[in-house]
Order: C-alpha cells, then structure tokens, then sequence
C-alpha cells in the first residue's frame, strides 16, 4: 500500500518487549535501549502515519503473576524510565499520531494498568510530560530520571 495510490493510512502498532523471548531475558537497560532507538525507528520508518494502539510496562513476561507489584525504589525509578522512554518514541517519531496504554484499570496486572501506575508513582498523572526525551538522551545515566511522580 505504497503512495500515491493509498493515502489517508495509518498503521496501528501494537510495541510489546514481553513477548520477545531473547528480550524478555535482558536487564532493564536493554529495554530503555529498544524504547529508545528500536521503538522511535518503527514509529518513524513507516510510509504511512503511525498509532501506537497497544503498549505496556510489562517486560520479563506477559504474565501478570511473574511481574508482581514492584517492592523496591529501583525497580518504581525502572518502571517510570521505561514509560517515559516508550511515550518519548511514540509522540516525537515523525509520522506518529500517538499512543494508548493497554488498560486503564486492571484487575492483577500492575504493569498492565495505567491507574495503578500513576498510584504507584511510575506513570504521570497528566499529560503530556515535557521530560520523557532526557531518558532517551542519556538511558545509562539514572541521574537524569527524577523521583517518582505525584499526583497529590
């Protein structure tokens, strides 16, 4: 479905890492890596506008019950750095028309609920957040990420 002879397309993308077995098995930087490039380049290189219709903070497993409710700070500051690497890919790509996180409420999956997420600190409260780009410009440096966010 090439230009001239189709237009008025967009392609829905649906941006998974827990369903990649290899990826799935990697630390926690490898994730913010493919948020940051992996994730901007299949946004940007389509012929066509894209919509990210599907994304989640799950990533060792698309199983609720292997990613429980995160108990320490560092895996909250994890978690708050994969979401804002995710929606820093999907709303700065060029032809990218934007995002939906996969479930406003869920009932066991916390990295599958963005009301959970935003309880728990790691999701804003309000959109857009104008520091989702520093994460993609230095991932390695955990420096740049502030605190857990609040909605107080």
């Amino acid at each position: 479905m090439m230009p001239p002879n189709y237009t008025n397309i967009i392609v829905d993308l649906h941006t998974y890492q827990c369903f990649d077995g290899w990826l799935a098995q990697q630390p926690g930087p490898v994730h913010i890596d493919v948020a940051c490039n992996a994730a901007y380049a299949k946004v940007d290189n389509h012929l066509h506008s894209t919509f990210t219709g599907e994304w989640s903070l799950a990533y060792e497993s698309p199983y609720a019950t292997v990613e429980p409710y995160p108990s320490t700070e560092e895996k909250k500051l994890f978690l708050r750095s994969y979401g804002m690497a995710q929606r820093s890919s999907f709303e700065q790509a060029g032809r990218s028309l934007g995002w939906f996180f996969w479930n406003f409420k869920s009932e066991s999956a916390i990295v599958w609920d963005y009301l959970g997420g935003v309880a728990g600190g790691w999701l804003p409260c309000s959109l857009p957040t104008v520091d989702d780009r520093i994460v993609c410009s230095n991932y390695s440096d955990t420096s740049l990420v502030p605190s857990l966010y609040s909605c107080n």
